[in-house]
């Protein structure tokens, strides 16, 4: 969807539902940054950082809200596989800290 789409898309969204409290709707093409936190499970504000630093291709600013492309499988995957990456890497400090814990109250 070209940029022009979009922000017609979105003058339109905005004009239909004010103040209507409705859901966009279902086959919207773009993620919220809280759907696009919950898929790659990083935080929203790492995630709004991102789209700041222009880390995720094709994410738009509407007002102080950001607009994540649902077609970037290429991200998700490598936040997913950096998620687990440290996630492991959590697992092992902890591991680690816990053995120097140890050994320090056994003394």
């Amino acid at each position: 969807m070209p940029e022009t789409d979009l922000k017609v898309f979105i003058h339109d969204y905005k004009k239909s539902h004010r103040n209507s409290g409705a859901q966009p709707v279902v086959n919207r093409q773009y993620l919220t940054v809280s759907e696009y936190a919950e898929k790659t499970r990083r935080s929203p504000v790492t995630v709004r950082q991102m789209c700041a630093n222009g880390k995720i291709d094709g994410a738009v600013k509407d007002g102080k809200s950001w607009l994540i492309p649902m077609s970037e499988p290429s991200d998700m995957t490598a936040l997913r596989e950096e998620n687990i990456r440290l996630i492991k890497e959590n697992t092992r400090l902890t591991g680690l800290l816990n053995s120097i814990v140890a050994m320090a109250t056994a003394k």
